[in-house]
């Protein structure tokens, strides 16, 4: 359904909200973890349905953005970018777990879903 919504709404729409629905549903997982393990498991799938359809967006935005010869090595990039924000994240976030605020844990969820909200702000201002 991801490359079918880009189609319908466009892929610069469906990637920002995309990211900005995993973003808030990432800033309410430490309330939910605390409420219990279902509570837990409904917010993690509800992310994932959000994140879900990003890939496919940005296969429909390199299709309207890239030159036709360009698109397999842009997207390549992107999927390499995907990758390399794990790589800082992870030690970052083990950093947070140990001396963050808010109990350790959850800074990593705050601190993360507040960049990333503050990301689809640029997002929808800045990308025409």
């Amino acid at each position: 359904p991801g490359g079918w919504l880009a189609e319908r709404i466009g892929g610069k729409k469906l990637f920002g909200f995309g990211c900005l629905c995993t973003a808030l549903l990432t800033l309410v997982t430490p309330f939910a973890a605390r409420a219990g393990i279902p509570y837990f498991v409904v917010v993690r799938v509800l992310e994932g349905i959000g994140e879900g359809v990003t890939f496919p967006a940005m296969h429909a935005m390199w299709a309207q953005w890239a030159p036709i010869y360009e698109r397999s090595k842009l997207a390549g990039f992107t999927y390499s970018g995907a990758q390399l924000g794990t790589v800082f994240a992870m030690p970052i976030s083990g950093v947070l777990c140990q001396h963050g605020f808010a109990g350790g844990w959850p800074s990593v969820f705050y601190l993360f879903g507040g960049l990333a909200c503050v990301w689809f702000i640029m997002w929808i201002t800045l990308v025409h």
